[in-house]
């Protein structure tokens, strides 16, 4: 039996995904919603805010007051997200380490 249960992605974070979009911003039940960037797979870039996955234009003016912090607060997700990756990466580095030697010694004792 399969679990097809996916995350709900609600704060700040990013999305990246393998055709070149990108999105860093915030989220809320799995669509971007509040201020983020877009990049698409041209180059091309997007930013203001989100409201229900839509983008929504806007005036600079409004905008620069809460940019910075909310920048910040995307920043520091994106730092913790990569942080979680590298450590995700090393456990599963270990455990196939601990996999392989378990072989190893399983195959032995019957040789």
């Amino acid at each position: 039996m399969t679990n097809n249960r996916q995350p709900i992605h609600v704060g700040a974070g990013v999305c990246e995904r393998t055709d070149g979009f990108k999105y860093e911003g915030e989220w809320l039940n799995n669509r971007r919603h509040g201020y983020g960037i877009t990049t698409f797979k041209d180059g091309t870039t997007e930013e203001g805010k989100y409201k229900n996955n839509h983008f929504i234009p806007y005036k600079k003016k409004k905008l620069m007051v809460r940019s910075k912090k909310v920048r910040e607060k995307i920043d520091n997700a994106v730092k913790a997200a990569k942080k979680a990756a590298e450590t995700a990466r090393q456990k599963a580095e270990i455990a196939i380490s601990r996999l392989v030697a378990l072989n190893d010694s399983y195959n032995d004792s019957y040789i």
